[in-house]
């Protein structure tokens, strides 16, 4: 049992087909490392495999090159790789890690690096009695295992990298806990030491103006030396001052010249020795020469000679297909509508042909378009025939409204006219009764009291005096008469001034001597009597009092005319119309227990025709 098992081991080690080469390597910070493999065999197949255990943030810089210095795989700042490749030449590759980017940090790679050998090295010793069936049965299980091997190998280097990297990361957080703990610790004594130093400069006397006190008379001063400098010293100082001034004015100057021209340091002159070479068959020796090159002057405002030039763009991207349908063979119809008729100009025919108009209809392409026509053009219509309807009725109800308020207005006057004409015929026919003496003297005395003159000297006009004179006049007086040619006024300008202002007054006595406390006694008695406020105020029934009589006094002569005759017939006029209105709308005049109503109206109106004769007398 033990013999098979030494064969098969002996045959592992001499009859594997892989070469490998696993190491750790240590790459400091800046350093660039290089291995090297060598293959024998074109299309041999090489693997490669890296990772970083620790360092940094676990990255590196790789390179593979092949013999011809060709770059077969690169990359930057990589933290594991696996790559397998075939060597297309024979020859030496090199396997290149670059740790230039880390300036303090030292990295830790695992490299591994194995070749393929098509050709077995050694075959294993054949012993009597053997088959060669058993021998490649036992090749093919030493491969097996073989395979299984290298990939736990695998596996155990992946793990023990991941504990690598940490531990790595351990470490690092940890050192930096401590950094950052020492710089507190230090910008914490910093900061103590400089507020004692700042309360200490301010509690030791510094004050402003301290440096300005002379040396004699401080009191820190000690012993003050006045011997004069030697001369190296006076140099020495000098020379520093100098120096001073010369890297101020310097660095002024230079803040004036002009920072956008680029004027360079010349370079020195090189000296050359020419030897001239045979020429043209010349064999004759020549003498050697020193010849001087200095660089060529240059014109700092030159422009410059090069010019920026744009890179064509690229093609783009291909366009993605488009799957479309196979095509179809057309048929009339789709040809008939596929059919463009020739274009047709409206507004130009430069050769003058005829076209016909089902043509230039075509042409046109009104034809193409389906004509619909609206439901709302005939609801429109009818909305604004049904609105021009209303507005007749409206009108035809407007109109008839305004005639019979026309005919209502007519009505009115009517009845206003004839009752005016009654009173009118009343007042006549009470005219002639004789009034009562008491009243008659009353009015006598007023009117004297009116024709007194005021304190400028004039008499009080009444407003019945113009009244009275036109109808002494005749009463009537037109363009026959001369239209009145002595006075361009048909009545006075003020004549109802003094009326007005004392509508609204109470009336003063009118005789002065007879005032006395009883006065507003008698007054009421007198408005008692007056048959005006008979009614309203329980003193019998109301009755009209009579017309004024004619009185002939001393002073004055009052005579009234009666009124001509109507001469154009106006009062039987309305005499009709009041008869023919009256059995229709008595307007509120006809009362039910007779004519009371009537009279009392009359009365009414009597009295206030008594009170305005009253006032212009």
């Amino acid at each position: 049992m033990r013999l098979p098992t030494i064969a098969a081991g002996v045959f592992a080690c001499l009859v594997t087909n892989v070469v490998a080469t696993a190491l750790t390597y240590k790459l400091e910070a800046g350093e660039k490392a290089c291995f090297y493999a060598e293959t024998n065999k074109e299309n041999e197949k090489i693997a490669f495999y890296f990772a970083v255990q620790s360092g940094g943030s676990f990255d590196i810089d790789y390179r593979v090159e092949g013999p011809d210095s060709k770059i077969i795989l690169e990359g930057e700042k990589e933290r594991q790789g696996d790559f397998v490749f075939s060597a297309q030449k024979t020859g030496e590759y090199s396997f290149c890690f670059d740790n230039e980017m880390s300036t303090f940090t030292e990295k830790m790679i695992d490299i591994e690096i194995s070749s393929e050998h098509e050709a077995r090295t050694a075959q294993l010793p054949s012993k009597q009695g053997t088959s060669p069936e058993q021998t490649s049965v036992l090749e093919e299980s030493i491969f097996k295992i073989s395979g299984q091997l290298s990939t736990i190998s695998r596996n155990q280097k992946y793990f023990r990298t991941r504990e690598n990297r940490n531990f790595s990361t351990v470490n690092s957080t940890e050192k930096r806990i401590v950094n950052f703990s020492v710089i507190q610790i230090c910008l914490i004594v910093c900061m103590g030491a400089l507020q004692v130093l700042v309360v200490r400069f301010f509690f030791q006397g510094a004050r402003k103006g301290y440096d300005l006190i002379p040396l004699r008379q401080r009191a820190d001063a000690g012993e003050i030396d006045l011997a004069r400098p030697d001369k190296e010293t006076v140099a020495a100082t000098t020379e520093k001052t100098k120096n001073a001034l010369t890297a101020l004015i310097s660095g002024a100057v230079a803040a004036q010249k002009p920072k956008n021209i680029n004027v360079g340091q010349r370079k020195e002159a090189t000296f050359v020795r020419y030897t001239p070479a045979n020429q043209m068959g010349d064999n004759s020796k020549k003498q050697d020469r020193i010849i001087k090159i200095v660089e060529r002057q240059r014109d700092p405002m030159e422009p410059p000679k090069f010019k920026h030039k744009k890179i064509p763009r690229g093609p783009p991207s291909p366009p993605p297909p488009v799957m479309r349908s196979p095509p179809r063979k057309l048929t009339a119809e789709d040809q008939e509508m596929w059919r463009i008729p020739p274009p047709v100009s409206n507004w130009k025919n430069p050769k003058g042909f005829t076209v016909p108009l089902d043509k230039r209809l075509a042409a046109d392409g009104r034809g193409l378009h389906d004509v619909t026509i609206n439901d709302k053009h005939a609801q429109f219509a009818e909305a604004v025939k049904m609105a021009e309807r209303h507005a007749r009725e409206v009108q035809q109800r407007a109109l008839m409204q305004q005639r019979l308020a026309e005919q209502e207005k007519a009505r009115k006057d009517d009845s206003l006219r004839a009752l005016a004409l009654k009173t009118r015929e009343e007042r006549l026919a009470q005219s002639s009764t004789p009034r009562a003496s008491e009243e008659s003297d009353s009015e006598d005395a007023e009117i004297r009291e009116r024709e007194r003159p005021d304190a400028s000297g004039a008499r009080k006009k009444s407003a019945n005096c113009g009244r009275t004179e036109w109808a002494q006049s005749g009463g009537s007086r037109g363009f026959d008469s001369g239209f009145n040619e002595d006075n361009h006024y048909d009545k006075p300008l003020f004549a109802a001034q003094d009326a007005i202002s004392s509508i609204y007054r109470p009336r003063a006595n009118v005789n002065d001597d007879s005032f006395d406390d009883d006065a507003g006694d008698k007054e009421m008695a007198k408005i008692h009597k007056i048959s005006r406020f008979g009614e309203a105020l329980g003193k019998g029934p109301f009755e009209a009092r009579p017309m004024p009589r004619q009185t002939v006094g001393t002073r004055r002569t009052r005579s009234v005319r009666k009124e001509a005759a109507d001469p154009f017939n106006v009062d039987k006029f309305l005499s009709e119309v009041d008869q023919s209105t009256s059995s229709k709308r008595g307007y509120g005049l006809q009362a039910d227990g007779g004519g009371g109503g009537r009279q009392a109206k009359r009365a009414r109106v009597d009295d206030d025709d008594d009170e305005g004769g009253g006032g212009g007398e």
